[in-house]
C-alpha cells in the first residue's frame, strides 16, 4: 500500500483514494494490505469482475457501483479486523446487548 496517511490511517469523512494498478489481482491485494477493514466499493461494468472483487475483498461489505455510505437498518455493519469490535446492525446489536443467565431453583 502507498505510504500516505490517507492510505494507512483510519479516516471518517468522504475521501476517496485511487491508485493505479496493473491487473485486478494487484488491486485488490492493494485494497486488502490494509489494517482497517470497513465497508468498500468496486465500480465495474464486467459482472464478472464485480464478482471476483467481492470474493476477494476484506471489507465488512462490498457495494458494487454504490458508493460506502448505502446502509438499510438490517443489514450488517462495522468494521474487521482493526476497524472495530464485532458487527453491528440490529440483529448483532441485540444480541451484543443481551445477556443469557442460568437460573437455579431448590425448592
Amino acid at each position: 500500500m502507498p505510504d500516505t496517511k490517507l492510505s494507512n490511517q483510519e479516516i471518517f469523512g468522504p475521501v476517496a483514494v485511487v491508485y493505479p494498478f496493473g491487473d485486478i489481482e494487484s488491486a485488490i491485494a492493494l485494497a486488502n494490505d490494509v489494517e482497517w477493514a470497513f465497508p468498500t466499493s468496486i465500480f465495474t461494468q464486467s459482472l464478472k469482475i464485480a464478482e471476483l472483487v467481492t470474493d476477494q475483498l476484506n471489507g465488512a461489505a462490498v457495494m458494487v457501483n454504490v458508493h460506502t455510505v448505502f446502509r438499510a437498518d438490517w443489514m450488517p455493519f462495522a468494521g474487521w479486523a482493526g476497524s472495530g469490535y464485532d458487527i453491528g446492525g440490529i440483529p448483532y446489536t441485540f444480541h451484543s446487548m443481551t445477556c443469557e443467565e442460568m437460573v437455579v431453583t431448590r425448592t
